[in-house]
C-alpha cells in the first residue's frame, strides 16, 4: 500500500471513531470544537504511556501486517517533464509504485 494513501485511510477510520464517541457522549458542536481534540489527544497519550498497555505489541504487529511503500523523497529540484523519459512521468511513477506494492501484497 502507498504511504500517503495508508495515512489517509487511517485518518478518516480515526475520525469516524472519534466522531462515534463524541456522539456517545453526547457532547455539542461547541464541546467538540473546544475541547474534545485536546481531551482524545491527552487519553490517547495517557494509554499509550500506561504500564499495561498493548499499545507497542499492536504496533508491532501492524508493522509486520502492512507492507507500505514509500514514495521517493523531494529533492527540491524542479524538472522540466517534457525533457524527462516517458517512464518517469508522474502519473506512469504512481503506477508503477501501485504494481510494486500489488507485487508485495501478494507475496
Amino acid at each position: 500500500m502507498l504511504f500517503d494513501q495508508h495515512i489517509e485511510t487511517r485518518t478518516q477510520q480515526l475520525m469516524g471513531i472519534v466522531a462515534s464517541l463524541a456522539s456517545a457522549l453526547g457532547l455539542s458542536d461547541e464541546e467538540i470544537r473546544e475541547d474534545f481534540g485536546p481531551q482524545i489527544g491527552q487519553t490517547i497519550s495517557n494509554l499509550i504511556n500506561d504500564e499495561h498497555t498493548t499499545f507497542w505489541e499492536s504496533k508491532a504487529r501492524a508493522g509486520k501486517k502492512t507492507a507500505l511503500i514509500m514514495p521517493p523523497k523531494a529533492t527540491g529540484k524542479r524538472l522540466n517533464r517534457a525533457t524527462l523519459p516517458p517512464e518517469s512521468h508522474p502519473k506512469r511513477i504512481e503506477e508503477r509504485w501501485l504494481r510494486i506494492a500489488e507485487a508485495i501484497r501478494r507475496g
